[in-house]
């Protein structure tokens, strides 16, 4: 099972960054929102990313502090309409999966 979010966030965030991470998803939890974590499944990195979902439906993919973000300086970062999670697809097919 994946890590928390907040872990994740407590774990690799200090400062002002963790606090403004933890304090957006405190807000989006009072605001009926979860966080679904999964294993992105690189075998270089153990990497764990959140489908923030809504009423039942994923709206994007939240990633914190991934390697090659914080080489650019980026502590997190929300794509919003994107949904990075395709084990569970039932619209896209083994080829799809792949080229993503």
């Amino acid at each position: 099972m994946p890590k928390l979010i907040e872990n994740v966030i407590n774990e690799k965030l200090t400062g002002d960054a963790q606090k403004n991470a933890l304090d957006l998803v405190v807000f989006m939890h009072e605001n009926g929102f979860s966080f679904e974590g999964f294993d992105t499944g690189d075998v270089h990195s153990s990497a764990v990313r959140w489908t923030p979902t809504y009423r039942g439906k994923g709206i994007g993919c939240v990633a914190v502090a991934e390697a090659p973000m914080i080489a650019e300086g980026v502590d997190m970062a929300i794509w919003i309409g994107l949904d990075c999670d395709f084990s569970n697809s039932i619209v896209a097919d083994d080829d799809l999966k792949e080229f993503a």
